[in-house]
């Protein structure tokens, strides 16, 4: 790799590890109602756009005929991240995690140049596996692994934060023995904490703490789904011949991620991830 790429990648890291993380709190709140029509509006409209610059940054726009298409497939998967969003807010994490996969794996190869169901992929940790379908084009292997080096900074994060690693509803959980300081706030205290992919609470949280930060999951997803890949292992493969049974494909930086971070410059309680959360989790505002 050229060195140009190699200090990217260490600037990226470094943006990453600095960043916040999502958080859930402990003060008790009184229910208000919440505006799913626009959070359903704002998962529609944001996948679109972004499925089409993702398409576009890996060649796939040709025409106006191709820009609306894929802006279609990522309206559509906008509403299928709202739905799996929604799903675990209902403490329903598990459905919602693989519904969010399945999701990511249409947009995933849609922007890619594959067949929507080409390829089903699935997260553990900062790698993804997708594993190919009979309807893959593109696959060089039946099972190919990428990785995220956006996730592999929030990895180390989540280790350096959490007391415990556990496995939990399909996920890769850093729980913790005591509550997590609120840096900003004397006096108080998180909960629960979402780095990336990787969630975590503390004893006594909660029921809608651990649904609240797998949403947090999920939004995470959501990024990784639309960020195109950096680098590519091995070329494209001749249809004429056989598949591998593995093979390692694709880096992905996390420019998304690094984008993302500036909506953190905004007060606590107007930061849409957070409003998303805890409205779809808890069933209320943002607690001041």
């Amino acid at each position: 790799m050229s060195l140009r790429f190699t200090a990217f990648v260490v600037v990226l890291s470094l943006a990453i590890l600095s960043s916040p993380v999502a958080e859930a709190r402990d003060r008790p709140i009184e229910p208000v109602q919440i505006d799913k029509g626009k959070m359903r509006a704002y998962n529609i409209g944001l996948t679109s756009v972004f499925t089409l610059l993702s398409a576009v940054a890996q060649g796939q726009v040709q025409s106006p005929r191709d820009a609306v298409r894929h802006l279609l497939i990522g309206s559509a998967a906008g509403y299928g991240f709202y739905q799996a969003k929604r799903i675990a807010g209902d403490g329903r994490t598990t459905e919602g995690w693989l519904l969010a996969n399945a999701t990511s794996s249409i947009v995933e190869n849609t922007s890619s140049g594959e067949h929507p169901i080409g390829r089903f992929g699935y997260t553990v940790g900062p790698f993804r596996l997708r594993v190919a379908t009979p309807f893959a084009r593109r696959a060089i292997a039946h099972v190919e692994l990428d990785w995220s080096v956006a996730e592999t900074g929030y990895l180390y994060r989540a280790l350096d934060e959490g007391d415990h690693v556990q496995s939990r509803d399909g996920l890769i959980a850093m729980d913790r023995d005591s509550l997590w300081r609120d840096p900003d706030r004397e006096g108080s205290f998180f909960e629960g904490r979402a780095w990336g992919v990787f969630p975590g609470v503390a004893p006594g949280a909660r029921e809608t703490t651990w649904p609240h930060e797998v949403v947090h999951v999920i939004q995470s997803q959501q990024l990784d789904s639309v960020e195109p890949p950096v680098y590519t292992f091995g070329r494209d493969r001749d249809p004429s011949g056989p598949r591998r049974l593995f093979a390692l494909r694709h880096i992905r930086l996390g420019v998304t991620h690094a984008m993302n971070n500036f909506t953190y410059e905004r007060p606590y309680q107007e930061r849409w991830g957070e409003v998303e959360a805890t409205g779809l989790a808890e069933k209320t505002p943002v607690p001041h």
